[in-house]
């Protein structure tokens, strides 16, 4: 059996991580994949070393009418019994149609967020399209289901699946902090993007507080991207790393003592958080912003805590709790691992997939 993955790119993002590890879990399974990429922009280079074969589109990407011929092409050329889209909606509809007219079952992993598209959005009919073009729709949280409101029929729950293995392969926190000349005792990290949909001002708004009164704690920021520079001017401080993106993030997250993700809720939801889920992995205690799919990931004072948006105080004390107390953090480390296990297993994921694909062909 065939998969064709087709996503816009593979810079920094989760989205992109979980295709990469469910393709390389897919082969492991004795599956054929190839990608299919509309742009050659890579920030996970390890996706290079799969035993995987990468298409990428030549010329504009927004050229539409040229890339869907190139669609066209590259999809009967490769000929897959699958056709997986990890798309943005506008590119997602050509490739759609194209496969559509090549005969070929399309799966959606598009919902990737749990953000509401509602009727008077610009994205409302191109949603609708989709959804009426695919075959199966893969989200990875329940609330992105409900929130894009997906059919019944063609709806499908899989959260992201992590790779265990890659908890083999990290870097030693003595070297990290050598590196990054990182001296304090206690490490709080938030790995996102920095874009308006993460909220980067909450968290360092805590740290702001927190170390007015412990100057032994660093808080790292993992990521890149258009909002970067305002916050690293705003939030200058000797305590406060701004260490961009990192492809071996899960390193930085080992190294960590508390993982954060707060999100803007006023312009997004987040669908599962692979950030959170590692540090879950790593025996992490995670706190995060209540809403969307972080509330199936952190189970509030069992694994971490859910903190309302934009309540700097409210993360701050959470964050001081665990900072004061090292049982508390070790026992919640604990509790993440067992739901990791039970909810994000990589292996689970990827034979939901086929089983999936073996109803589809």
């Amino acid at each position: 059996m065939k998969i064709l993955q087709i996503i816009d790119n593979i810079k920094g993002g989760g989205k992109e991580q979980r295709m990469i590890q469910l393709s390389k879990g897919l082969v492991d399974q004795g599956l054929e994949v190839e990608i299919l990429m509309l742009e050659n922009k890579i920030d996970y280079s390890n996706v290079k070393n799969l035993n995987i074969k990468i298409h990428i589109l030549k010329g504009n990407p927004k050229n539409y009418l040229n890339v869907s011929l190139q669609f066209y092409r590259k999809i009967k050329n490769i000929n897959p019994d699958i056709v997986q889209i990890w798309s943005n909606l506008l590119p997602a509809l050509f490739i759609s149609i194209v496969s559509i007219l090549l005969g070929k079952k399309i799966v959606g992993s598009y919902v990737t967020v749990a953000s509401r598209i509602t009727f008077l959005h610009k994205h409302f009919f191109l949603k609708k399209i989709n959804f009426l073009l695919s075959t199966k729709i893969v989200a990875n949280s329940q609330a992105g289901l409900d929130a894009f409101k997906v059919p019944k029929s063609k709806a499908v729950l899989i959260y992201n699946g992590f790779d265990e293995s890659r908890t083999k392969k990290i870097t030693s926190p003595d070297l990290l902090r050598e590196k990054h000349n990182i001296n304090e005792k206690i490490i709080v990290i938030m790995a996102a993007r920095f874009s308006d949909h993460k909220d980067y001002n909450t968290y360092l708004d805590a740290a702001k507080i927190i170390l007015l009164e412990n100057s032994n704690v660093a808080f790292l920021c993992l990521g890149k991207g258009d909002t970067m520079d305002r916050i690293k001017k705003e939030y200058k401080h000797e305590h406060i790393y701004f260490l961009g993106f990192q492809e071996d993030s899960i390193s930085y997250l080992n190294l960590c003592d508390i993982s954060v993700l707060c999100t803007n809720n006023n312009t997004h939801r987040e669908g599962v958080s692979n950030s959170l889920i590692e540090s879950m992995f790593l025996q992490k205690p995670i706190i995060g912003t209540s809403g969307g799919g972080t509330n199936e990931v952190i189970q509030n004072n069992k694994n971490g805590f859910l903190i309302d948006p934009f309540n700097s105080n409210q993360l701050s004390e959470k964050i001081m709790l665990l900072i004061q107390n090292e049982n508390e953090r070790a026992l919640l480390g604990k509790r993440s691992l067992d739901v990791a296990i039970e909810k994000f297993s990589l292996k689970d994921k990827v034979e939901q997939y086929v089983r999936i694909y073996k109803e589809l062909c």
